[in-house]
């Protein structure tokens, strides 16, 4: 299926377009949405605003600007059945401040980059403002978009044919670290359900990662802001105050609440246009990050297909998401730890592609993209948005419903039920007779021994535990049943 480029209209043609259909009332909406690319239901919200568009002058075109929200304040309260609605200048003035709205200029960093010496005048900037923090307490956010299911095959990126679906599963991950490469931050891990299958049961409380979830899987101003706290918590527990290295796109917006509770952490915004120079994030860290991944992942894929050619399995094991939630986790690991890796200088990166292409080459048989291609596949994809009016309207009216068990077509695994106390005992036993079946040649097994007995006791106390629960209330019983005084 082909996909049509977003097309932004100007006032000038929202008006043309109007006055187009003024003239021409038989011209249907979907020619209209030919001429200027765009889709026949965009041509309809305009010409339902015909009398907006109509009335601004060809000197007053920039008014759309700020009279957009003006006339949403209609449309939202006609949509929440909100009677006897009047706008006013201070409604809009709340409606801004509780959502973290502004207004701000577009910027296109190919095509409006700096000169080399306003970069250079930058960095100096940044030099100087940095020399009253210690390198551990400067800190360098920033997210990026994860196909988190595709293999490196060109069949995939080029679209559909018989046989093979395109998989483009996307998630959002943000990840932070400080100057010095000893200190990392929990991944943030964004997905698009709240609840999927592959994860029933589990206690996201102690997940390896910050799992968060819109319809979207996009970094949004709210899980911006929630970020920022618990790093802030972080450091207040340690006594420390840091600072955090951020670009200035419009979802890195700080609330005033947040900013309030801000005492030990400082956010410090990325001149516009200077990302590809400036940020440590941008340039090694996230692609260290993704290599390492897209390791894992591929390590999987030819585990899943061995299994199957030695007929140990009839089906191709899937990957879902919960795999890729610890696999992410695991990849957090293992990007850059030395310092020049995080202040800008190009780190040794030549090992890790040359791994990643030897085990591209293990797939199945293929035109596979090769390593570099297939590590920044993702560089042109959003992983920041705002909110459509339906899903804000989805949002206001469902905020307090738990939202289902996700089941669909490109992530379908069986819903596991909870691992049973007396199940995990028994893995245990068997992992711990395993080492002790194991000859002089696979090594020291004393330090896993010992995690894996403390662990078989932590479970058998709970068996112990639950086990005397359920002997007492089966003692009530008795005595209720038998009239026992």
């Amino acid at each position: 299926m082909s996909t049509r480029k977003r097309t932004i209209l100007s006032a000038a043609q929202k008006r043309e377009i109007c006055e187009t259909k003024k003239r021409k009332p038989n011209l249907s909406n979907t020619s209209i949405a030919q001429r200027y690319n765009i889709g026949k239901s965009t041509v309809t919200d305009i010409l339902n605003e015909k009398e907006h568009w109509l009335a601004i002058s060809r000197d007053k075109e920039s008014v759309k600007k700020f009279r957009g929200p003006k006339l949403k304040q209609h449309f939202f309260a006609e949509r929440f059945s909100v009677k006897d609605f009047h706008q006013s200048e201070g409604w809009l003035g709340g409606f801004k401040r509780q959502h973290g709205l502004r207004q701000f200029k577009k910027q296109c960093e190919a095509s409006s980059a700096p000169s080399a010496e306003s970069i250079e005048n930058d960095h100096l900037a940044l030099q100087q403002f940095l020399r009253s923090y210690n390198p551990e307490d400067i800190w360098n956010g920033d997210e990026t978009g994860l196909f988190w299911k595709m293999e490196p095959s060109r069949v995939l990126t080029r679209g559909p044919i018989s046989g093979h679906k395109k998989e483009k599963s996307r998630v959002t991950i943000f990840c932070a670290t400080n100057a010095t490469g000893t200190e990392k931050m929990a991944l943030t891990f964004i997905h698009k359900h709240k609840t999927p299958c592959a994860m029933k049961n589990l206690n996201y409380k102690i997940l390896p990662v910050y799992y968060y979830w819109n319809k979207k899987a996009w970094m949004q101003v709210s899980i911006f802001n929630d970020i920022l706290l618990k790093l802030n918590e972080k450091m207040k527990r340690r006594g420390r105050r840091i600072v955090l290295l951020i670009d200035n796109a419009p979802v890195h917006l700080i609330l005033d609440e947040t900013r309030e509770k801000l005492d030990s952490v400082e956010v410090k915004f990325f001149p516009p246009n200077t990302t590809t120079a400036l940020q440590p994030c941008d340039a090694w860290i996230i692609h260290s990050f993704k290599c390492h991944y897209k390791r894992l992942f591929i390590q999987n894929r030819i585990d899943a297909y061995d299994n199957v050619q030695d007929g140990l399995v009839e089906v191709l094991a899937d990957y879902n998401i919960f795999k890729a939630l610890q696999n992410s986790a695991e990849a957090c690991q293992w990007y850059p730890h030395k310092r020049s890796q995080i202040v800008g200088k190009k780190p040794k990166s030549y090992h890790q592609m040359m791994r990643l292409k030897m085990m591209i080459q293990f797939l199945m048989k293929g035109d596979h993209l090769d390593a570099r291609e297939y590590t920044n596949i993702e560089d042109e994809m959003a992983a920041e948005g705002a909110l459509t009016d339906d899903e804000i309207i989805d949002a206001v009216l469902n905020a307090d419903k738990e939202e289902e068990m996700v089941i669909n077509d490109d992530e379908f695994v069986p819903i596991l039920e909870k691992v049973s106390l007396k199940e995990a005992e028994k893995s245990v036993d068997n992992m711990i007779r395993f080492l002790y079946e194991q000859g002089p040649e696979f090594g020291e097994i004393n330090d896993e021994l010992r995690i894996l007995k403390g662990l078989h006791k932590r479970v058998k106390l709970h068996l112990v535990k639950n086990l005397k629960q359920l002997n007492l209330h089966n003692f009530h019983d008795y005595i209720a049943d038998n009239n026992v005084v």
